[in-house]
């Protein structure tokens, strides 16, 4: 979980000073919590700070990131929602509110098909909003990438490919936008004769990891050398 600083959009509505103190400080303790690793004790600290001072974007941010962890998915997205509606720019909680449509575990059948057409229906808006997005907006919604990703997709045991091309669609354009130095497309060498194919894996997973024992080990045994040259980057 990744906390945020606290940021205020504004101070007319603000109470008092003193609320303003008080409130920025249950958000700090909040932050060392979840650092700590105590999210009862973060999300305790962050509802706190929201009572006292409820322009706190940052705390509503935290606080949805520390429930979806937790599992408890429609506070987190009520806390996401209740973030953008203070800061419409808020990337994060954007990228967030739609990826928490997808939660740890589900009821039944029913539940998988409805949270799926549901994610669906919030990315697809999400890159039509970005589509519609001017350039400042999109370099800005860059540095949210990597925040927040569909990684409980997989465990739905349905076809991903439409979806994760629309989110990998999406994540390209935005990096584009704020790197275009950098996402030219490179022009592929062709292949001497008896030349083999070269294939890079970059992984944080060379490991006993379900990553690995579930995708990579079986390319990195069952591609034929014989046609392909393996390289991988840890």
């Amino acid at each position: 979980m990744e906390s945020q600083s606290a940021k205020i959009p504004g101070s007319k509505s603000l109470e008092s000073n003193a609320d303003l103190e008080s409130a920025e400080s249950h958000f700090h303790v909040g932050i060392k919590h979840s650092q700590n690793g105590q999210i009862k004790l973060a999300i305790a600290s962050w509802q706190t700070a929201i009572a006292l001072q409820p322009n706190l974007v940052e705390a509503h941010y935290n606080l949805g990131t520390a429930l979806l962890e937790q599992g408890k998915t429609e506070q987190a997205i009520a806390s996401f929602q209740a973030a953008l509606d203070l800061d419409p720019d808020y990337h994060l909680a954007r990228l967030s509110l739609v990826v928490s449509q997808l939660p740890i575990i589900y009821a039944d059948k029913t539940e998988i098909e409805s949270k799926r057409h549901e994610y669906q229906r919030q990315l697809q808006s999400l890159v039509d909003y970005y589509e519609q997005a001017d350039l400042e907006q999109r370099q800005a919604a860059a540095m949210a990438v990597g925040s927040s990703q569909p990684f409980y997709l997989a465990y739905q045991g349905k076809c991903d490919r439409d979806l994760q091309q629309t989110y990998g669609g999406l994540i390209q354009g935005l990096m584009a936008s704020r790197y275009p130095q950098w996402s030219q497309p490179l022009v592929m060498p062709k292949l001497k004769a008896q030349e083999k194919i070269r294939v890079g894996f970059v992984s944080g997973f060379f490991n006993r990891h379900s990553v690995w024992k579930i995708i990579l080990q079986g390319w990195v045994e069952n591609l034929d050398r014989s046609e392909f040259e393996l390289f991988g980057y840890f």
